[in-house]
Formats: C-alpha cells, structure tokens, sequence
C-alpha cells in the first residue's frame, strides 16, 4: 500500500473546527463535515470532448416570439 508507513496528518478544518481536515497534494477535506479544497485546477477543467457535445446539442424547447402590440390588435379587430 502506498504511503502505508506514514501517518495521516490532519488539521483543523474551517468550517467545522475539528482536527479532520486531511490535506493531500490536490485536495483537503475533512472527513467529519465533507468540506473539501482543490488544490489543482487540473481537476476543475471541463474536458473538450463535453464542451463540444453542449456546443452541438439541439434545443429541447422551442422559444416563442412575443407577439407586438400590433399583431395583438390586429387579432383582436379580426374576431
């Protein structure tokens, strides 16, 4: 097991002030209240295969046009 021979170190976490905030090379968190930090961005980055698919989605709705004022009366006038 990696890292087997050496213990966990935890600090005090900011949000819930017990000693459970493990910090690791890309994360902490706190295994009493699940806050969590991310150290690498690497972790947050959206892949491009996922903002390729949102880009070529088709709409699930089809959004109306307002009709003017004009067209109001004008459908009102031909009932």
């Amino acid at each position: 097991m990696l890292n087997a021979d050496q213990a966990p170190y935890f600090d005090t976490c900011p949000r819930c002030g017990e000693g459970g905030l493990e910090t690791l090379s890309t994360h902490a968190y706190c295994v009493n209240c699940n806050y969590e930090v991310i150290h690498s961005e690497e972790l947050c980055v959206i892949p491009q295969w996922a903002i390729d698919a949102l880009k070529t989605a088709k709409p699930r709705s089809i959004v109306r046009e307002l009709r003017t004022r004009e067209k109001e009366l004008a459908l009102e006038s031909a009932v």
